[in-house]
């Protein structure tokens, strides 16, 4: 007998955090649920496993748009640097210097 269970840690074989998977009943029972790797795929379960996945959603689309905008303001700056000049006025001897 199968039963649907939801992932609550990422796993090589079944798949990734928050995936409802079929499994034998023995394995879910025995290995799964004792082990907290998983929970059974009741509604308030899933649903509760989706909200967590659009807040999770939310939170990487305001991420990306900072990122956007830090990004954006990083290649708009100019940046000047003040090199005094060697001996021979050559800028490229003091960069290279260590």
């Amino acid at each position: 007998m199968m039963v649907e269970i939801i992932l609550t840690q990422d796993d090589m074989i079944l798949g990734e955090k928050g995936n409802v998977v079929s499994v034998a009943a023995g394995y879910a029972r025995n290995k799964l649920i004792p082990s907290k790797k998983a929970v059974y795929a009741t509604p308030s379960n899933i649903k509760h496993y989706q909200d967590i996945a659009k807040a999770q959603t939310k939170k990487i689309a305001k991420l990306k748009e900072l990122e956007e905008k830090i990004k954006n303001k990083i290649e708009t700056q100019i940046l000047t640097f003040k090199v005094k000049a060697g001996e021979n006025k050559n800028y490229l001897d003091l960069l290279l210097m260590k």
